[in-house]
């Protein structure tokens, strides 16, 4: 399913919803608002993963895009519905150092 939320693009599928250019939503405020309107249509995947895991995610992937790190995959959050262990650690690492 592709939605558009304001300026936002986002493709929801039963095992990952991708958010295009998430980087441009910098406020926590704005994340929990895209967010949502998400689980509005489908809340499938807070049966795997928590609505502060999702975010931390997304805070991550902003972080990375700041600093020009992995710049074009960090543009757009791909939130999984089940996470690696891996990537979890290190976006719950990243997440305690976004600021906006």
């Amino acid at each position: 399913m592709k939605i558009t939320i304001g300026n936002t693009f986002i493709d929801i599928s039963p095992t990952n919803i991708h958010i295009h250019d998430s980087y441009k939503i910098k406020k926590e405020a704005g994340m929990n608002f895209i967010l949502d309107r998400i689980l509005e249509l489908d809340d499938s995947i807070l049966k795997t993963r928590s609505r502060k895991s999702i975010i931390r995610e997304w805070k991550a992937h902003n972080i990375c895009y700041n600093l020009g790190l992995f710049r074009k995959s960090a543009q757009h959050t791909d939130i999984e519905a089940k996470q690696n262990i891996f990537f979890k650690i290190g976006y719950f690492i990243l997440s305690l150092f976004y600021r906006k």
